[in-house]
C-alpha cells in the first residue's frame, strides 16, 4: 500500500536519499559528468532542508518505505523522484497527481523543468514546453532542458455537445414540474448567465441536502428531488442539469474523492457536482449545488471556482476535471436500491463506473 506525507525535518536524509541516488543512477544516462555534478549540487543539503522546513516536500511510502519524493513550491512541481529499484510502478505519476492537486487549489497553471528522464512523462501528461534553457556546467558539459506548464482545464468525455442536453429518465426536464420551474426562473433572467445563476442558487439554496434537515427518504430523478424538496449531492445535481438542459444548455456531471466524516466516518466516498456551459464566456465551468452550512461556503463564480470542499491530496482525496454527459451508473444504482438515507449512508458508491471504464 502507498501513502503519501508530509516530510519533517527527521526525513532530511530520506528526502536526500531518495534524490541523490536517483540522481547518480539515472541521469548519466541521458547527460555528461559534468552535468550530473551540477544536478546533484543543486539539489544541496541546504536546499532540501529550507524546503522541510517551509512544508513544501512530500514522501511516498510503500508498505512503510520511503520510495519517492516531490516538491510542491506555489505553482511549481519541483524535485520528483522516485528511486531506480521501484520506478516503472506506477509511483512517478501517483506523485504527479498529488502534487497537482495540491497546486490546482491555488492555480489554473502548473509549471516545472523538464529532465530528460521526465519529459516524456510530462508530454503524456498534457504539458507543453514555454521556454528552453542551456547552462554551461563543469568541463564545458552543458544542461539542456524545457519549462513546461499545464493549464487545469475542464475536459469532456462525450465529444457530442448533444449528449450535454438530452432528457432521459434521471434528467427528466420533460417532467412538468420541473419545466415549470425552468420556466419561471428563465422568465426572472436578465440573461443566459443570470438563469444559470439563479437556476444554481435556487437548488442550492431551495432544495436541502438530505443530511442537513435529516430528511431520510432519498430521491434520484430531478423530479423526485424537486417533489422531495430534498436530495444528497447528487440528486440534486440531477434537478439542476434538468433546469438549465430544459432551456438548451449544455450540463454534465463531475465527482470529487472525498472523506465522508473525518470524526466519525473516515472513509473516502464520491460527491457529485455539475459542469456546465456559459455560452456568453465560451467555457465550462464546475458549480457545487449541495447546500451551504456551517463551514460550506459554495458560490456561482466564473473566473475561479468556488465548490463546497477543498480537496486535500494528503488524506487520499481526490479530483477530477472530466464532465460527464450522464449520471454515473454506480451512482444512480446507489439512489435507486437503498430505501432511506440510513441504509443509503452504508453503501455510498465508492468506485464509479466511469472510473472502472477508463
Amino acid at each position: 500500500m502507498a501513502d503519501l506525507r508530509e516530510a519533517n525535518h527527521e526525513d532530511f536524509q530520506i528526502v536526500k536519499e531518495i534524490t541523490q541516488t536517483t540522481i547518480k543512477s539515472v541521469y548519466p544516462k541521458y547527460y555528461p559528468e559534468g552535468t550530473v555534478r551540477f544536478f546533484s549540487e543543486h539539489h544541496s543539503d541546504d536546499r532540501i532542508m529550507d524546503d522541510i522546513l517551509a512544508r513544501k516536500v512530500y514522501l511516498l511510502d510503500v508498505e512503510g518505505v520511503p520510495v519517492g519524493t516531490v516538491t510542491v513550491s506555489d505553482n511549481e512541481i519541483n524535485r520528483l523522484f522516485v528511486l531506480p529499484e521501484y520506478q516503472h510502478n506506477g509511483y512517478g505519476r501517483q506523485l504527479m497527481d498529488f502534487a497537482e492537486q495540491i497546486i490546482c487549489k491555488v492555480s489554473d497553471r502548473i509549471v516545472l523543468d523538464a529532465s530528460l528522464p521526465a519529459k516524456k512523462l510530462y508530454l503524456n501528461r498534457g504539458y507543453v514546453a514555454t521556454e528552453y534553457n542551456m547552462i554551461e556546467t563543469d568541463n564545458g558539459d552543458f544542461l539542456c532542458f524545457d519549462v513546461m506548464e499545464k493549464k487545469r482545464e475542464l475536459r469532456l468525455f462525450s465529444e457530442d455537445i448533444n449528449d450535454y442536453l438530452k432528457c432521459d429518465p434521471i434528467v427528466n426536464f420533460d417532467n412538468t414540474e420541473v419545466s415549470e420551474l425552468a420556466d419561471r426562473i428563465y422568465s426572472e433572467s436578465e440573461t443566459e448567465t443570470d438563469f444559470i445563476r439563479k437556476a444554481y442558487e435556487y437548488v442550492r439554496d431551495k432544495i436541502f441536502h438530505s443530511a442537513d434537515i435529516s430528511a431520510d427518504s432519498v430521491s434520484c430523478s430531478a423530479s423526485e428531488v424537486l417533489s422531495a424538496g430534498h436530495g444528497i449531492c447528487f440528486a440534486k445535481s440531477h434537478l439542476l442539469a434538468a433546469i438549465l438542459r430544459s432551456k438548451s444548455i449544455p450540463t454534465g456531471f463531475c465527482y470529487q474523492k472525498l472523506i465522508l466524516d473525518d470524526e466519525t466516518t473516515p472513509v473516502l466516498i464520491y460527491h457529485g457536482l455539475n459542469g456546465v456551459f456559459l455560452r456568453e464566456y465560451g467555457k465550462w465551468i464546475r458549480l457545487d449545488a449541495r447546500g451551504n452550512k456551517p463551514g460550506v461556503n459554495a458560490q456561482f463564480s466564473i473566473d475561479s471556482e468556488r465548490l463546497a470542499f477543498p480537496i486535500r491530496p494528503e488524506k487520499g482525496e481526490a479530483d477530477s476535471f472530466v464532465i460527464y454527459a450522464d449520471p454515473d451508473i454506480e451512482v444512480v444504482r446507489a439512489l435507486q436500491s437503498n430505501d432511506s438515507r440510513v441504509a443509503l449512508w452504508n453503501n455510498l458508491p465508492m468506485k464509479l463506473e466511469y472510473e472502472m471504464c477508463l
